[in-house]
């Protein structure tokens, strides 16, 4: 109801265009990282509440300075990593702005990546708000390849260093649930 108030700071990204999709996931589902990004910058939005589905990226969301990312419930909401963003190097899938006043918020959503077939350069959340930020019941699953280092066989790689929750510059704040 709220985000149907103007002027609010909430938004419901079904009434911005955002439809949430359905699994199985294939290659030619829409990209949802520009139109997330666009919700993110925006200062005069702090909450965006994504409703069950799936939001497929191409590209790193970056969740802005006071931004609170709101999903259903863990496996219900999911942000996927497209099956087209194949990187040859390390990326983030999520990372936040590098600021120590931040008040960034992350719950009730699922981070899915697929890092079969040597796709595995994801590192699914890259946190770097600080003391005053909450990562809330946000679980990753990255599958397709086991382990988060480089491990080897005699005649296999099973993957590319990886990190679910990286913190780093004034990363902190709380987290429950991961």
């Amino acid at each position: 109801t709220r985000s149907k108030i103007p002027g609010s700071g909430v938004v419901n990204v079904v009434d911005r265009g955002i439809i949430p999709l359905q699994n199985p996931l294939d290659n030619s589902a829409e990209d949802y990282s520009e139109k997330l990004n666009v919700l993110f910058n925006d200062q005069t939005i702090k909450y965006v509440f994504l409703p069950k589905g799936v939001y497929p990226i191409k590209n790193t969301i970056v969740l802005g300075t006071n931004t609170h990312l709101i999903g259903t419930v863990p496996n219900f909401t999911e942000i996927r990593v497209h099956p087209l963003w194949r990187p040859g190097q390390r990326v983030d899938a999520i990372r936040t702005v590098n600021n120590a006043a931040a008040t960034t918020t992350i719950s009730n959503l699922l981070i899915k990546i697929d890092a079969s077939k040597g796709n595995n350069y994801f590192d699914a959340i890259h946190w770097q708000a600080g003391k005053n930020s909450v990562i809330y019941y946000a679980h990753v699953d990255t599958y397709g390849a086991p382990g988060p280092s480089r491990c080897r066989t005699a005649t296999e790689q099973y993957g590319n260093e990886r990190n679910d929750y990286h913190f780093s510059g004034n990363g902190g704040g709380r987290v429950w649930g991961t």
